[in-house]
């Protein structure tokens, strides 16, 4: 969405309708934020600002409104929002796109890091190289047994028994729920979009690493793939690089995703995807790592 300042003739109607001011303004900023990405957000603020000067109420410093557009690019991602249309696989889609020649030894050729699977820091190396920055971070043994710590906590301890991962960091250790209990994980204590996890469970392992190469190589959307890794049982869990894309854009990247098979439950922030390196509790499989690429990594070059 381009933002010129004529647009705040709009914004300006807006917060001069009935109802709360700074209500208003966070309606404003939070449609303005949903449409564009965050290198556009002096531009937001210089579109509000101008319009809250033709106000009679009080009106808001930039600094204010700064703050306010601040905390709605940081806020957690919340289910449902721009949440994907599509909930079925479209078979003839799918099926073309597996005609394409790629496989999983093909997805792991094009691996750029390649992992020593049995080495005990294989697991703690591959959370460094995802989060430099040393976000808190979720990891399961279970669906209901799981800690929420910062990386540089969870390297150096052995994590090759755990099951899961919540691929997007917690903006804290807990929070409370509001009934006086607490909880590690939950999309109210979600950080940010990070990363966007695609799992397929339709579809060979090779029509699943081709269904993850297409939508890596631009037919999805552009997003970047950055670590692909295997369940232990049957499916193959993608990481794409979602920092910076609005919630518009990564739900038509999941529709295209799911039409090809994707589960649509990954969508969901707070998500547990596979911990790469694992271990699958029921099968007793390593949860192989087939592609990993750092210079995607979010942190790396931002």
């Amino acid at each position: 969405m381009k933002l010129t300042h004529p647009m705040a003739r709009a914004v300006e109607k807006a917060l001069l309708s009935d109802g709360d001011y700074h209500a208003k303004v966070m309606m404003v900023a939070g449609f303005l934020v949903n449409e564009a990405p965050p290198d556009q957000d002096e531009r937001i603020i210089d579109v509000i600002h101008e319009a809250t000067q033709r106000v009679t109420r009080r009106r808001m410093t930039r600094g204010e409104i700064g703050r306010v557009v601040d905390w709605l690019r940081r806020r957690p991602a919340r289910k449902g929002g721009a949440a994907p249309k599509r909930k079925e696989i479209d078979e003839g889609f799918a099926a073309r796109v597996d005609e394409l020649e790629f496989g999983l030894v093909d997805l792991w050729e094009a691996s750029p890091i390649r992992m020593d699977e049995d080495a005990p820091s294989a697991p703690n190396e591959i959370l460094s190289t995802l989060y430099p920055d040393d976000p808190f971070l979720c990891i399961g043994w279970s669906v209901s047994n799981f800690l929420t710590k910062r990386v540089n906590e969870w390297v150096g301890q052995p994590l090759g028994g755990a099951q899961y991962l919540a691929p997007n960091p917690m903006r804290a250790e807990s929070m409370d729920r509001g009934d006086g209990t607490m909880t590690m994980k939950c999309h109210d204590l979600v950080l940010e979009r990070r990363y966007l996890a695609v799992e397929f469970d339709a579809g060979t392992i090779d029509q699943q690493a081709c269904r993850l190469g297409w939508l890596a190589s631009g037919g999805g959307g552009e997003l970047p793939l950055v670590m692909a890794t295997f369940s232990g049982s049957k499916s193959l869990h993608g990481l794409f690089k979602a920092a910076g894309r609005t919630e518009r854009f990564l739900s038509a990247f999941y529709d295209k995703a799911i039409s090809l098979g994707a589960d649509p439950m990954m969508w969901t922030p707070s998500q547990f995807t596979r911990m790469p390196l694992g271990l699958n509790e029921r099968t007793g499989a390593r949860q192989e790592v087939f592609f990993l690429d750092g210079q995607n990594a979010v942190g790396r070059h931002e």
